[in-house]
């Protein structure tokens, strides 16, 4: 599950990273020795929900990790639940991509990616 935190641009990015998962492919890495891509194709958007995280689900979705329950106090979040093959890696290289690439000027913590059995 991929959690947007409430902020300006939140639901352009939520939904530019839905576009990338609607593509067949991403090249999220490229130098002049390897290109690395990843098919979208392999995973599906199982959901999407914008909702308000009380403090005992913060507690128990992010743990210890206190910077969060800050962030889910400002609003509500937008949740991309996504599954398939190697879904947690490949969203968080495309986060990480989409973040480097066109949003450069959000904050870290405008996301966050957590595994959920």
């Amino acid at each position: 599950m991929v959690i947007f935190f409430q902020d300006s641009n939140a639901d352009a990015c939520a939904r530019e990273l839905i576009k990338m998962a609607k593509q067949s492919e991403v090249c999220l890495f490229e130098d002049l020795d390897e290109i690395i891509c990843f098919f979208f194709n392999q995973i599906i958007l199982v959901q999407s929900k914008s909702y308000t995280i009380d403090e005992t689900s913060a507690e128990r979705l992010f743990g210890n990790d206190r910077i969060y329950y800050s962030l889910v106090g400002k609003g509500p979040v937008i949740g991309l639940e996504f599954a398939g093959t190697n879904c947690v890696s490949v969203c968080q290289q495309a986060l990480k991509n989409l973040l480097a690439t066109k949003y450069q000027n959000l904050s870290r913590k405008i996301s966050k990616i957590i595994f959920i059995i």
